[in-house]
């Protein structure tokens, strides 16, 4: 999607890694151990949603579903439809993944993060009135 939304995910993970002080997830070895990074960033992700782009899209929740860690965005239909969205999934993805894979300490250790907990990336796009869905799904073995 638009690049405000991708710049706005890593405003907030760039305030959550220098305010709690994170450097690295570490050489982990249980799965708590594993997870923690992870956890880390949801929770202090979460304090900060919703997010509001301006441009009718919305971050409203980060949470970690089975192995993905998915982010929420409730969309106003009278700028986005989801309908058509689901036809441009593949498209929205290749972008998405361009982004996600790109160099830079924040990405760098969300995908770190990700990759520990064996967690791939998802972006969940909400029609606000109708509720429908368009699902974009990368998973961990498509993180760099």
């Amino acid at each position: 999607m638009k690049k405000s939304i991708i710049k706005g995910l890593f405003v907030a993970l760039l305030i959550s890694v220098f305010s709690l002080g994170i450097t690295a997830t570490g050489n982990a070895q249980s799965k708590n151990e594993k997870d923690a990074a992870l956890e880390l960033i949801i929770s202090s992700t979460s304090r900060q949603l919703p997010m509001d782009y301006g441009n009718g899209m919305v971050n409203t929740k980060l949470v970690r579903e089975g192995n993905y860690l998915v982010y929420y965005y409730v969309c106003d239909e009278s700028k986005y439809d989801i309908d058509v969205m689901n036809t441009r999934i593949p498209s929205m993805k290749a972008q998405i993944k361009g982004d996600l894979n790109a160099d830079g300490f924040l990405l760098e250790h969300l995908r770190s993060a990700c990759k520990e907990a064996g967690c791939g990336i998802a972006y969940y796009y909400v029609g606000k009135k109708s509720g429908k869905i368009a699902k974009v799904l990368i998973p961990v073995s498509e993180l760099k």
